[in-house]
């Protein structure tokens, strides 16, 4: 028996659910439709943790470490963008460019592993857990925020009036 491109490195099984068999794939990938939905949701951190996953369960670890600090990257640049922008400037704008653009970055980079993966009988993972981690990254985002906002307020108090 052919050994199977995709199998996951045994260092990995951790993010893997070893319930799901399918047709030799005991693995589930997220589509880009499940990153650009917990991008949405929880900032482009969340949609790359997603990402991260897909690498990890395609045994490209180094890829998944990468993808982690892109997205650490460029939820720190959207939240510097955000602080900077106009009061009137439309939200809905914003959070569409950034979802739409994790989209297409999540079907440049995996959208043929998923593809292929599909075809040989793998199935994608759960919209549920897509969901959960993109609001685990909201509330860690929010976390964060809060947590600068309460540092600033201690060491700058007149930026923030009496």
């Amino acid at each position: 028996m052919d050994e199977n491109p995709y199998a996951s490195p045994a260092a990995l099984d951790e993010f893997v659910d070893p319930s799901v068999e399918s047709a030799g794939q005991p693995y589930k990938l997220y589509s880009a439709g499940h990153v650009a939905w917990a991008t949405f949701l929880g900032s482009p951190i969340a949609g790359c943790l997603l990402m991260a996953f897909n690498y990890w369960r395609l045994g490209k670890a180094r890829l998944g470490q990468l993808i982690i600090a892109c997205g650490v990257v460029a939820t720190c640049c959207l939240l510097a963008v955000g602080f900077v922008l106009p009061e009137r400037f439309p939200d809905s704008i914003f959070a569409a460019a950034f979802t739409f653009g994790m989209y297409g970055i999540a079907k440049s980079l995996q959208g043929e592993a998923v593809e292929r993966h599909l075809e040989s009988g793998g199935q994608t993972a759960s919209a549920w857990r897509a969901t959960g981690v993109g609001f685990m990254g909201g509330i860690a985002v929010g976390v964060f925020l809060f947590a600068v906002g309460m540092v600033l307020a201690i060491a700058f108090p007149a930026w923030f009036g009496e």
